[in-house]
Protein backbone atom coordinates (compact mmCIF):
# COMPACT_ATOMS: atom_id res chain seq x y z
CA UNK A 1 0.00 0.00 0.00
CA UNK A 2 1.49 3.41 -0.64
CA UNK A 3 0.99 6.18 1.66
CA UNK A 4 1.16 10.15 1.44
CA UNK A 5 2.64 12.64 3.24
CA UNK A 6 1.26 16.39 4.07
CA UNK A 7 3.24 19.05 4.19
CA UNK A 8 3.71 22.87 3.82
CA UNK A 9 5.68 24.96 2.17
CA UNK A 10 7.13 28.73 4.17
CA UNK A 11 9.87 30.80 3.42
CA UNK A 12 13.20 32.10 5.39
CA UNK A 13 10.95 35.23 5.24
CA UNK A 14 8.86 34.47 7.92
CA UNK A 15 9.45 30.05 8.80
CA UNK A 16 6.31 30.60 11.10
CA UNK A 17 4.15 31.85 7.74
CA UNK A 18 2.70 29.01 5.99
CA UNK A 19 1.68 29.91 2.39
CA UNK A 20 0.74 26.31 0.84
CA UNK A 21 -0.59 23.10 1.88
CA UNK A 22 0.00 20.11 -0.17
CA UNK A 23 0.41 16.42 -0.31
CA UNK A 24 3.06 14.01 -1.96
CA UNK A 25 3.88 10.32 -2.56
CA UNK A 26 7.68 11.21 -2.99
CA UNK A 27 10.13 12.67 -0.43
CA UNK A 28 9.62 15.89 0.33
CA UNK A 29 13.18 17.23 -0.43
CA UNK A 30 12.30 15.84 -4.02
CA UNK A 31 8.73 17.77 -3.85
CA UNK A 32 10.33 20.88 -3.01
CA UNK A 33 13.01 20.82 -5.91
CA UNK A 34 9.48 20.31 -8.23
CA UNK A 35 8.20 23.13 -6.91
CA UNK A 36 11.18 25.06 -7.18
CA UNK A 37 11.62 23.95 -11.52
CA UNK A 38 8.03 25.34 -11.80
CA UNK A 39 8.49 29.10 -10.14
CA UNK A 40 8.45 30.66 -13.82
CA UNK A 41 5.00 29.52 -14.00
CA UNK A 42 1.87 31.43 -13.31
CA UNK A 43 -0.30 29.86 -10.49
CA UNK A 44 -0.18 31.95 -7.52
CA UNK A 45 1.71 29.57 -5.51
CA UNK A 46 4.77 29.59 -8.12
CA UNK A 47 4.75 33.69 -8.38
CA UNK A 48 5.17 33.28 -4.38
CA UNK A 49 8.04 31.13 -4.55
CA UNK A 50 9.54 33.28 -7.71
CA UNK A 51 9.21 36.66 -5.42
CA UNK A 52 10.68 35.10 -2.49
CA UNK A 53 13.53 33.71 -4.29
CA UNK A 54 14.17 36.68 -6.41
CA UNK A 55 14.36 38.54 -3.33
CA UNK A 56 16.80 36.37 -1.81
CA UNK A 57 15.18 34.11 0.59
CA UNK A 58 14.80 30.32 0.77
CA UNK A 59 11.68 28.41 0.37
CA UNK A 60 11.37 25.53 3.20
CA UNK A 61 9.27 22.30 3.36
CA UNK A 62 8.03 20.78 6.56
CA UNK A 63 6.32 17.62 7.07
CA UNK A 64 2.56 17.87 8.89
CA UNK A 65 1.74 14.42 8.18
CA UNK A 66 2.89 11.32 6.98
CA UNK A 67 1.54 7.69 6.72
CA UNK A 68 -1.52 8.44 5.23
CA UNK A 69 -3.43 5.84 3.29
CA UNK A 70 -5.14 7.08 -0.78
CA UNK A 71 -8.26 6.54 1.15
CA UNK A 72 -8.09 9.29 3.78
CA UNK A 73 -5.59 11.75 2.06
CA UNK A 74 -8.21 14.08 0.71
CA UNK A 75 -9.93 14.43 3.48
CA UNK A 76 -6.68 15.16 5.33
CA UNK A 77 -5.81 17.71 3.00
CA UNK A 78 -8.95 19.74 3.36
CA UNK A 79 -8.70 19.66 7.25
CA UNK A 80 -5.21 21.16 6.72
CA UNK A 81 -6.30 23.73 4.54
CA UNK A 82 -9.22 24.51 6.33
CA UNK A 83 -7.40 25.15 9.57
CA UNK A 84 -4.73 27.00 8.02
CA UNK A 85 -6.84 29.62 5.44
CA UNK A 86 -8.45 30.64 8.61
CA UNK A 87 -4.80 32.16 9.87
CA UNK A 88 -2.94 32.61 6.67
CA UNK A 89 -3.17 33.66 2.73
CA UNK A 90 -2.72 30.69 1.28
CA UNK A 91 -1.83 29.83 -1.83
CA UNK A 92 -3.32 27.06 -2.89
CA UNK A 93 -5.91 27.09 -6.07
CA UNK A 94 -8.81 24.61 -4.16
CA UNK A 95 -10.02 23.58 -0.62
CA UNK A 96 -8.52 20.31 -1.09
CA UNK A 97 -9.22 17.49 -2.31
CA UNK A 98 -8.16 17.49 -5.82
CA UNK A 99 -4.99 19.02 -5.83
CA UNK A 100 -1.74 17.45 -6.44
CA UNK A 101 -2.88 13.35 -5.34
CA UNK A 102 -6.58 13.91 -7.38
CA UNK A 103 -4.83 15.29 -10.56
CA UNK A 104 -2.53 12.83 -11.45
CA UNK A 105 -0.95 13.69 -14.77
CA UNK A 106 -0.28 10.23 -15.68
CA UNK A 107 -0.02 6.81 -14.13
CA UNK A 108 2.07 3.94 -15.86
CA UNK A 109 0.61 5.63 -19.05
CA UNK A 110 -3.08 5.80 -18.15
CA UNK A 111 -4.65 9.46 -18.03
CA UNK A 112 -6.44 9.75 -14.33
CA UNK A 113 -10.06 10.18 -14.26
CA UNK A 114 -9.94 13.36 -12.56
CA UNK A 115 -11.69 16.39 -13.91
CA UNK A 116 -11.34 20.01 -12.93
CA UNK A 117 -14.42 21.48 -11.23
CA UNK A 118 -15.41 24.88 -12.73
CA UNK A 119 -14.09 26.86 -9.44
CA UNK A 120 -10.43 25.58 -10.53
CA UNK A 121 -10.81 26.05 -14.03
CA UNK A 122 -11.40 29.88 -13.65
CA UNK A 123 -8.82 30.27 -11.14
CA UNK A 124 -6.51 28.91 -13.76
CA UNK A 125 -7.86 31.25 -16.62
CA UNK A 126 -7.55 34.46 -14.50
CA UNK A 127 -4.20 33.11 -13.74
CA UNK A 128 -2.78 32.97 -17.25
CA UNK A 129 -4.77 36.34 -18.45
CA UNK A 130 -2.18 38.84 -20.03
CA UNK A 131 0.38 35.74 -20.47
CA UNK A 132 2.31 36.29 -23.82
CA UNK A 133 3.81 32.96 -25.07
CA UNK A 134 7.52 33.41 -26.05
CA UNK A 135 8.73 32.87 -29.20
CA UNK A 136 10.22 29.55 -28.69
CA UNK A 137 6.65 27.73 -27.79
CA UNK A 138 5.38 29.54 -31.05
CA UNK A 139 8.43 28.40 -32.80
CA UNK A 140 8.02 24.92 -31.03
CA UNK A 141 4.15 24.78 -32.00
CA UNK A 142 4.69 25.92 -35.87
CA UNK A 143 7.58 22.94 -35.95
CA UNK A 144 4.79 20.57 -34.45
CA UNK A 145 2.23 21.10 -36.67
CA UNK A 146 4.91 21.02 -39.86
CA UNK A 147 5.86 17.57 -38.80
CA UNK A 148 2.52 16.51 -37.90
CA UNK A 149 1.59 17.29 -41.46
CA UNK A 150 4.97 15.62 -42.87
CA UNK A 151 3.98 12.43 -41.02
CA UNK A 152 0.56 12.31 -42.34
CA UNK A 153 2.06 11.81 -45.94
CA UNK A 154 4.13 8.82 -44.39
CA UNK A 155 0.82 6.89 -43.25
CA UNK A 156 1.22 3.42 -44.39
CA UNK A 157 -2.11 1.02 -44.17
CA UNK A 158 -1.73 -2.05 -41.55
CA UNK A 159 -3.81 -4.96 -40.76
CA UNK A 160 -5.17 -6.53 -37.50
CA UNK A 161 -5.06 -10.60 -36.74
CA UNK A 162 -6.06 -12.80 -34.57
CA UNK A 163 -3.06 -15.16 -33.34
CA UNK A 164 -4.35 -17.79 -35.79
CA UNK A 165 -3.89 -15.23 -38.47
CA UNK A 166 -7.45 -14.34 -39.40
CA UNK A 167 -7.99 -11.55 -40.40
CA UNK A 168 -9.86 -8.84 -38.10
CA UNK A 169 -9.84 -5.30 -39.45
CA UNK A 170 -7.68 -2.92 -41.60
CA UNK A 171 -6.75 0.35 -40.64
CA UNK A 172 -5.15 3.71 -42.35
CA UNK A 173 -1.89 3.94 -40.35
CA UNK A 174 -0.99 2.49 -36.69
CA UNK A 175 -2.08 5.34 -34.73
CA UNK A 176 -5.88 4.93 -35.56
CA UNK A 177 -5.52 1.31 -34.61
CA UNK A 178 -3.94 2.59 -31.25
CA UNK A 179 -6.90 4.93 -30.87
CA UNK A 180 -9.31 2.24 -31.14
CA UNK A 181 -7.57 -0.32 -28.95
CA UNK A 182 -6.53 1.43 -26.20
CA UNK A 183 -8.32 4.66 -26.15
CA UNK A 184 -7.36 5.64 -22.19
CA UNK A 185 -3.39 5.27 -23.06
CA UNK A 186 -1.45 8.43 -24.67
CA UNK A 187 -1.24 7.00 -28.30
CA UNK A 188 2.52 7.62 -28.33
CA UNK A 189 2.72 4.53 -25.51
CA UNK A 190 -0.22 2.69 -27.55
CA UNK A 191 1.20 2.70 -31.11
CA UNK A 192 4.93 1.89 -30.03
CA UNK A 193 3.63 -1.54 -28.74
CA UNK A 194 1.65 -2.08 -32.62
CA UNK A 195 4.44 -0.71 -34.62
CA UNK A 196 7.04 -3.38 -32.35
CA UNK A 197 5.05 -6.05 -33.42
CA UNK A 198 5.11 -4.98 -37.22
CA UNK A 199 8.84 -4.54 -36.83
CA UNK A 200 8.95 -7.89 -35.68
CA UNK A 201 10.21 -7.27 -32.31
CA UNK A 202 7.36 -8.87 -30.55
CA UNK A 203 5.04 -11.61 -31.63
CA UNK A 204 1.62 -9.73 -31.06
CA UNK A 205 0.53 -6.31 -29.18
CA UNK A 206 -2.59 -6.35 -27.20
CA UNK A 207 -3.62 -9.80 -27.83
CA UNK A 208 -3.66 -9.25 -31.59
CA UNK A 209 -0.65 -9.76 -34.67
CA UNK A 210 -0.47 -6.51 -36.99
CA UNK A 211 1.45 -6.15 -40.20
CA UNK A 212 1.79 -3.44 -42.79
CA UNK A 213 -1.15 -3.71 -45.99
CA UNK A 214 0.79 -5.53 -49.06
CA UNK A 215 1.23 -3.22 -52.26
Amino acid sequence: MQYYSVYCLTSSRNFSYIKYIGVTRCNLTVRLKAHIAKRNAKYKICRWINKELSDGFIINIKLLEKGINANDISSKEKKYILQYSKIYDLANLSKGGNGCLGYKYMIHGIQSPYKFTDIHKRNISSSKKGYKKSKEHNYNNTMAIIHSKYYDNKRKPIMCYTKNMEFIKEYSCARQAAREFRPELKVCNSVSAIRRCIRGVISSAYGYKWMLKSA
